[in-house]
Formats: C-alpha cells, structure tokens, sequence
C-alpha cells in the first residue's frame, strides 16, 4: 500500500518519530507510529520519503504463503485467530 499528501511544513522527527505541532500532543502524530508496529508485528517493511512538499510512505506486508513454511502453520494462526 502506498500513500501520498502534500504538507505545507515539513515534518517534525523527535527521538526518530514523526512529532505534532498541535497544543494537544497526547491526541496527536500516532498514525505512523500505529502503522509501523502493525507492519513490523507482521514481518513487513515501511518505508517513508518527504521532499519538496510532497510526503509517500509505502507499507508492505508479508503474504501467509512466505509467512509459513507448510499448510499446517497456516491452519493453526487460523486457529488461534478464533
């Protein structure tokens, strides 16, 4: 999946992490944080790029057939999904 946006400012990097310019900081600049550790807990990579006012960040996901070596690891995450 791969999303772009223009940005007026460019972004904020705190301790590594994208930060908000909002007064209310502890409602705010989550969503990539979200979205890394969802993609990471999933052997994914992220990747995100900003320049010349124009912000992209590619996710991509491992597949269930790379992510088990045989059928039966894929019937028992099946399983313990429920």
């Amino acid at each position: 999946m791969t999303t772009e946006n223009g940005y007026k400012f460019a972004p904020m990097i705190k301790d590594g992490f994208f930060a908000t310019r909002k007064a209310d900081k502890d409602r705010h600049a989550i969503g990539m944080r979200s979205i890394r550790y969802a993609v990471e807990k999933y052997a994914g990579i992220v990747s995100i790029s900003y320049k010349d006012n124009w912000f992209k960040a590619t996710a991509m996901l491992c597949g269930y057939e790379t992510a088990f070596s045989d059928k039966s690891g894929y019937e028992t995450a099946l399983s313990d999904r429920n």
